[in-house]
């Protein structure tokens, strides 16, 4: 007798999902609730929710001494034998050989496949977030094109939001690690670059990573002039995070992908520092990147205005953003006493988001928020002369 084919493809793997659907009346009405002896219920549900998270999902290993410690009859195959007919009722052995429930392979194929629809979105934001930041136009895969790239497995994952506080020590990857290009290191550099896609995989296979050549993010790897060292660095930095977290989640291609977007982002903007030195995250970086600029904060200046000054004159970078944060925060007008300290800065490029209007010459600078707060009242228009 031919055995039918597995009910659930072989890569179901539903671990993350801690829960499963359940048609509450079905079970009710079922015949191994009305015919099945109280023990034989309680291991057949117990069968149900182990079968959820095995790989192939809502299948059993057809091994009584497996499944008499997935029913938790433990080790004493004479008391599973006694359950055993009702505990595996509804259950199909299929051509794999392991044991599968009808009601619960629908159940695990309809997670499946929402687990796919998320990734694919997932998949289409991240690459929406990198168009924006790059300029690119990378088109969007359809469901189909998506899922024909790989196992869901080799789909990026999520990477968390990360505390500084967390991975303060933790190397991140930058071009501020790499020696500054110099005179007569050009045809050095090709020597460390990516070849082609084959040395690329080998590379990632060798350090545990799996990858196809047609993945799409290899080819914008390639087409970005992105070096061997540099994917190297972010392996690198990939397991020094995991080990940091003390994670036991492997490395896979999403989380080295999202290191090198960062990497990338980091070189358009111009910025060839390390992590210690972004000086614009704090006063006394902001301070010393004052001075180097030969600028000073006004006595009855607010530090905020100061900062924008800075942020100013350093030309674009990541201290621009800032500079919009600050302008939001603050309501997006600039009040008049800024009016007065980016007269003296020096003029950013027109069409600048930070630049100011100069103040017209000769005209007496206006007084400030703090002058404004305490001029005293003109006596003719005070309440008690009225």
């Amino acid at each position: 007798m031919e055995l039918p084919a597995p009910l659930t493809p072989p890569d179901c793997n539903l671990q993350g999902f801690p829960f499963m659907k359940m048609d509450v009346q079905g079970l009710r009405d079922s015949d191994l609730a009305i015919q099945a002896t109280g023990e034989e219920f309680r291991c057949a549900l117990l069968l149900w929710c182990a079968s959820w998270h095995q790989i192939p999902a809502a299948s059993l290993p057809d091994d009584p001494r497996i499944l008499a410690m997935l029913a938790g009859v433990g080790r004493d195959l004479k008391e599973w034998k006694k359950h055993e007919t009702g505990a595996l009722r509804g259950w199909v052995k299929c051509s794999d050989g392991r044991l599968y429930h009808p009601e619960i392979a629908e159940q695990a194929r309809k997670a499946w496949a929402s687990k796919h629809e998320q990734r694919h979105k997932t998949e289409c934001a991240r690459i929406k977030k990198h168009n924006q930041r790059h300029g690119t136009r990378i088109p969007y895969p359809n469901l189909e094109e998506f899922l024909a790239q790989g196992p869901v497995h080799l789909v990026p994952r999520d990477v968390p939001a990360r505390s500084p506080e967390k991975y303060q020590d933790v190397p991140t990857v930058s071009p501020g690690t790499c020696p500054p290009e110099r005179e007569g290191d050009g045809e050095k550099k090709s020597g460390s670059s990516i070849v082609d896609r084959k040395t690329l995989v080998d590379k990632l296979h060798a350090a545990g990573i799996k990858a196809i050549a047609s993945d799409a993010r290899l080819e914008r790897w390639l087409s970005s002039g992105l070096t061997q060292a540099d994917v190297n660095r972010a392996i690198e930095a990939a397991h020094a995070r995991r080990a940091h977290a003390r994670s036991t989640q492997p490395i896979n291609l999403g989380f080295v992908d999202r290191l090198l977007d960062d990497l990338i982002a980091t070189r358009t903007i111009g910025a060839s520092r390390a992590l210690g030195e972004s000086w614009w995250e704090t006063a006394s970086g902001i301070t010393a990147q004052g001075d180097r600029l030969g600028l000073q904060q006004h006595p009855d200046e607010p530090f905020p205005l100061f900062k924008e000054r800075v942020f100013t004159a350093s030309g674009d970078g990541p201290w621009v953003w800032k500079s919009r944060g600050l302008n939001t925060a603050r309501g997006g007008a600039l009040p008049p006493s800024a009016l007065h300290f980016a007269s003296v800065a020096p003029s950013p490029p027109s069409g600048h988001p930070c630049r100011v209007p100069p103040r017209p010459t000769g005209a007496a600078p206006p007084p400030s928020s703090v002058q404004q707060r305490h001029q005293p009242a003109s006596v003719s228009n005070h309440p008690l002369n009225a």
